[in-house]
């Protein structure tokens, strides 16, 4: 099985009330949601400098791996190709409020003009689910493997069936498995409070591992939370809530 060598885990306060995400541009609302309390800018990350580039996933990443880095060492050491990132995460944002901007326009025959007008180019950016981890990595100076799985209900059990694999195997000496879920994108939202009733809930999560010895079991150890909801990041925030 492997070994656990670091870990770390971003929640809200989960005894604050619930409360309802209301999205102007789309003009709708989720019940039930609860956020973690500090809003993005406030989140210390490695180099504040990326931060226009980034979603708040990503920023949520970055803020708890940052903390791996006396863990990572040894292994950066050698090489900084030994350690792998195996993540799951959504897309970000598609940014309704230029959308919608760009809609209310007019003159449509001018669509190019407004996009260009409206439209802010590091968007793009935020919208790409692999460069949350991928901005870790730089931050982090990791070079090895980078592997980002989307599926909203299996993607953290997806990042650690393929971290045991690459460490069985020796592809890699360590695996930072990581996830992180947020109210980026809301039609994700949506989505989530579609497929699960529990509160839905922002988070993140992440742990090195190491060979040590055969496979581990991961889903025999998951104690879902019956109240609480992290999305895509579920499985990893609830394993090590209790580990």
């Amino acid at each position: 099985m492997s070994r656990v060598l670091w870990q770390k885990l971003l929640m809200p306060d989960l005894s604050a009330p619930p409360a309802t995400l209301r999205d102007e541009p789309y003009k709708d609302e989720v019940t039930n949601t609860r956020a973690y309390e500090k809003p993005s800018a406030e989140i210390a990350i490695p180099d504040p400098k990326a931060f226009r580039s980034m979603s708040r996933a990503s920023i949520f990443l970055a803020h708890i791996v940052q903390d791996a880095k006396d863990a990572l060492a040894p292994y950066q050491a050698k090489t900084p190709f030994s350690v792998g990132v195996y993540c799951a995460v959504e897309n970000g944002p598609i940014d309704g409020p230029s959308t919608a901007k760009i809609l209310a326009q007019p003159d449509p025959e001018n669509f190019a003009e407004h996009y260009r007008k409206f439209r802010n180019p590091k968007m793009y950016l935020k919208q790409l689910p692999n460069l949350a981890p991928a901005q870790t990595g730089i931050f982090m100076d990791l070079r090895g493997p980078l592997n980002v799985y989307t599926h909203s209900l299996a993607g953290a059990w997806h990042a650690l069936d393929q971290a045991e694999w690459d460490l069985e195997s020796g592809v890699v000496d360590a695996a930072l498995v990581c996830t992180a879920h947020a109210f980026d994108d809301f039609l994700v939202v949506k989505r989530a409070r579609r497929v699960d009733p529990r509160c839905l809930t922002e988070g993140a999560a992440a742990l090195l591992l190491v060979k040590d010895g055969g496979r581990t079991d991961w889903t025999s150890r998951v104690e879902l939370d019956p109240r609480n909801f992290f999305g895509i990041s579920d499985p990893l925030i609830n394993l090590l809530r209790r580990s």
